[in-house]
């Protein structure tokens, strides 16, 4: 028979179920913990590597100049793991190895730095474009033949492959400006030409270049929005019918002596509660405005009342009578 579950004890779907976030708060709380540490070990060792690499690469580039053949397997720099990587990056890319070296290098700097910035990819695309023509411009320049690759000079394969592609779609001459235009306009997009381009244009016009104003961070603008707190806006009065207003006046306000109060036994309240009525002073305009409601809230009651005295204390105590009824002065 099935048991069924207790009365006093809810069974839910979820219950049982293994959070699926569970491994992305350990990595976040690794993150937290260690991140830095990675970060920085990571950025060493791919600097690290960078350098021998590229004394790797220096070293098999001097002794092929010197013995004129092709690129040697044995290195006193390289060793047993890092001369087959040389192999392959000269035989893919050329001359152009060591532009992938620096790049390893640069990001191991970029990890190890610890000026956060935010990655600036129109810059780093072009960049990229560019070192890629680079390759091709490297193939033309040797002639764009094919044993150059193999023995790792040049573009390497790579190179070979795109200015071949372009010479066979556009000819020998019109491939080789079209390369030279591409490479031009990344580069100059990468190395932030345009910009000093525009203000030499701007300078020879005879025109001011328009200087840039910082604009504030989200965390900036977050911090001044935090001590400018906005105003309420101030609500209106309410109109009050002319039958209703009065021209009651505030009373002039009396220098009064301070005197020792006598002494209170313990078990009366303190007489500072009583300050707090003595400091409230209303104006003309509100005694009126009060006044005008009170009869005003009167009269749809059917109730005819006319406001002749106020007083001010912890709330404000207006004086009425009935229409039609005299009272002395000071008379409640």
């Amino acid at each position: 028979m099935p048991q069924t579950p207790p009365a006093g004890k809810r069974k839910y779907k979820h219950e049982g179920a293994p959070y699926q976030s569970d491994w992305l708060e350990r990595l976040a709380h690794f993150n937290t913990q260690f991140g830095r540490f990675v970060r920085d070990g990571l950025g060493v060792a791919l600097i690290a590597f960078a350098a021998m690499m590229l004394f790797a690469i220096l070293e098999s580039i001097f002794t092929q100049l010197a013995s004129g053949g092709d690129i040697p397997s044995n290195s006193l720099v390289g060793g047993l793991v890092l001369v087959p990587l040389t192999r392959l990056l000269r035989n893919w890319f050329g001359l152009g190895s060591l532009f992938i070296v620096l790049g390893i290098g640069y990001l191991g700097y970029a990890l190890v730095r610890r000026e956060r910035g935010g990655t600036r990819w129109g810059r780093v695309i072009p960049f990229e474009v560019a070192s890629l023509l680079t390759l091709g411009l490297f193939a033309v320049f040797g002639g764009n033949d094919l044993l150059a690759p193999e023995a790792g000079w040049y573009g390497g394969t790579i190179g070979w492959g795109l200015a071949a592609l372009l010479w066979r779609v556009a000819g020998v001459i019109l491939g080789t400006l079209i390369l030279l235009v591409l490479w031009l306009l990344a580069a100059i997009t990468a190395f932030g030409g345009w910009t000093r381009l525009e203000v030499w244009l701007m300078q020879l016009a005879g025109e001011a270049h328009p200087q840039a104003v910082a604009s504030p961070t989200p965390a900036e603008a977050h911090v001044e929005e935090t001590q400018k707190p906005k105003s309420a806006p101030r609500k209106k009065a309410p109109a009050i019918p002319p039958e209703f207003r009065t021209s009651l006046k505030p009373a002039a306000k009396k220098e009064e002596k301070t005197l020792k109060p006598p002494p209170r036994a313990d078990d009366l309240p303190p007489l500072s509660i009583l300050l707090g009525d003595s400091a409230a002073r209303a104006d003309e305009r509100t005694i009126n405005q009060t006044a005008g409601l009170i009869m005003k809230t009167l009269s749809e009651f059917g109730i005819p009342a006319t406001v002749i005295g106020y007083r001010v204390g912890s709330r404000r105590d207006a004086v009425c009578r009935p229409a039609g009824v005299h009272q002395k002065a000071g008379h409640r």
